[in-house]
């Protein structure tokens, strides 16, 4: 029999400590963002970054303001409902004003397709259609501070009538305080074309990122496109895996200054379009628009990484206890990105593109969860599947805290002790789960016009951000909605029960859940541009 989609009777556009609302700023001069990150490492900071069309990344951050008042969610009438949705574009304009404008990061050429924050929060890397990748440094305060110091007294000699000259001197000067080692780096004309002003005074440096590497992923030619779609950041904030346009994965070290490239493997057939690296350092997966993911194990020689195991390489995968082995991953579509995402603790791997046949033979969307045990083991089979998706999905985030389970639940369907937060993402929807039940919590939609492309957690647990091909950034805020009591840690640095044999996973039967009833919060309620 068909599964369907329950819908609820009524859809609102808050749900009870649940606000969810585009940013209505040109963050990229209109150009899309195509990805989004948190700064883990800084607790209750909510710094961010945005990269996008316009060549650049950029750094933000919330500002701590008092809670606005909430918009009653239980009006019945016509009329109260209109008044809403007004104070709701009011507000989503008004929200810019929460954000607080850090720096801009300049140096590709093209568009921007990734950048991140490292783990330990310290770098920063990006990537994009210009071939380059580039890492920054953070200027630490006190080197900060002495750097602004040494300026103001150099610029205190000059007359004021030189005022013009001054301004763009110190805009030079910056310029090779974020590039020390004089890389090729082509800076825009205009440092910021849109924050004119940013440098005109040394007291108006708030943060500044030195360039610390600067490469082509190969050497280029103008008959070779080689535009790298993904990269991800080792546990240990020393290596990058990146992904790009001709099959290959390389991994970086970026503390190696004569070879920027410690791996190289070619086990793709086609664009590689998402990597992740597992938290606990055991593994690699990459995932390309053959509609395969390989598993590989990192090798050390003298605690340098110097190689990668192929474990597995998957392309078709067993959905049921047939045996029989089908596609489990959809072809290319329009979106260059495919976001999987290993859970916080590792023991769990979400990967977006999923599809799967009903009992009628109907092809399906979906998304695949993986054990790790699996992965280890070299098995191709998922312990989960999230069915039903209206349309495919784009990308996978994960809450990064680790929750109590709910008091009422003997033990969850995945058998963990803890329950984690995850986030899937269409391209114009973004559904809430936790791994109690594989349920759905609650489903945000119509965030944005155009399909989405990337998403990140805060470090608290309690706000997402969303970027999209429009231009726009949104934000899930979980006011005062509780997933529940932060699960503690009895060990550190110690894996959680990710194999434990009294409550081992199930590998016999894959798992299949329903969306049931979870409250929709419909956002935008005017029809989405294809």
């Amino acid at each position: 029999m068909k599964k369907t989609f329950q819908k609820p009777k009524q859809e609102l556009l808050y749900m009870s400590g649940v606000e969810a609302y585009p940013i209505l700023s040109y963050w990229h001069s209109t150009k899309p963002i195509y990805s989004c990150d948190f700064n883990l490492a800084e607790r209750k900071s909510n710094k961010f970054l945005t990269c996008g069309g316009d060549s650049r990344i950029k750094i933000w951050k919330f500002k701590d303001i008092q809670e606005l008042n909430e918009i009653n969610e239980t009006s019945s009438n016509v009329d109260d409902i209109t008044s809403s949705i007004k104070t709701h574009f009011r507000k989503a304009k008004d929200r810019i004003n929460d954000i607080e404008y850090i720096t801009t990061l300049n140096g590709f050429s093209k568009p921007v397709n990734t950048a991140k924050f490292s783990p330990c929060g310290k770098y920063i890397a990006g990537c994009g259609d210009d071939g380059y990748i580039i890492i920054w440094e953070e200027i630490d305060e006190e080197s900060l501070e002495k750097y602004k110091k040494e300026l103001a007294e150099k610029y205190a000699q000059l007359p004021q009538e030189q005022q013009f000259f001054i301004q763009n001197q110190l805009k030079n000067d910056i310029s090779k305080i974020i590039n020390p080692y004089n890389f090729p780096v082509k800076f825009a004309e205009n440092f910021n074309d849109e924050y004119e002003d940013e440098y005109s005074n040394i007291n108006d440096i708030k943060q500044l990122y030195r360039i610390i590497k600067y490469f082509p992923v190969t050497n280029l030619s103008a008959n070779e496109q080689l535009e790298i779609y993904s990269l991800d950041w080792s546990p240990d904030s020393q290596h990058l895996v990146i992904g790009y346009m001709n099959t290959y994965i390389k991994i970086i070290d970026i503390n190696e200054s004569q070879q920027p490239y410690c791996v190289v493997k070619k086990n793709h057939n086609d664009v590689v379009q998402g990597c992740v690296w597992d938290p606990l350092n055991e593994l690699i997966i990459s995932m390309g628009a053959d509609r395969a993911i390989c598993i590989y194990k990192p090798k050390y020689t003298n605690s340098k990484l110097t190689d990668l195991k192929l474990v597995n390489r998957i392309v078709k995968g067993e959905l049921d206890t047939s045996g029989k082995q089908e596609n489990i991953f959809a072809q290319v579509d329009f979106n260059f990105f495919r976001k999987l995402q290993f859970s916080p603790d590792g023991s769990l791997l979400v990967l977006p593109y999923g599809i799967y046949k009903n009992t009628n033979g109907e092809e399906l969307n979906c998304c695949h969860i993986f054990h790790r045990a699996n992965l280890l083991r070299g098995l191709n089979k998922p312990i989960a599947i999230i069915p039903n998706l209206k349309k495919r999905c784009l990308c996978v985030s994960f809450n990064p805290n680790l929750y109590k389970n709910d008091s009422s639940l003997e033990r969850s369907v995945l058998g963990l002790e803890y329950k984690m937060i995850f986030a899937i993402a269409t391209d114009d929807e973004i559904m809430i789960y936790d791994t109690n039940k594989l349920e759905c919590l609650m489903i945000i939609k119509n965030l944005h016009y155009y399909p989405i492309y990337s998403m990140s957690w805060n470090s608290e647990g309690n706000k997402i951000i969303i970027s999209s091909k429009d231009g726009f950034l949104s934000t899930i805020d979980f006011k005062t909605y509780r997933f529940g009591d932060i699960y503690i840690r009895k060990i550190e640095n110690e894996p959680m029960d990710i194999v434990n044999e009294d409550k081992k996973i199930s590998t016999e039967e894959v798992k299949v859940t329903n969306l049931s009833q979870p409250s929709i919060i419909n956002v935008l309620q005017i029809r989405k541009k294809q």
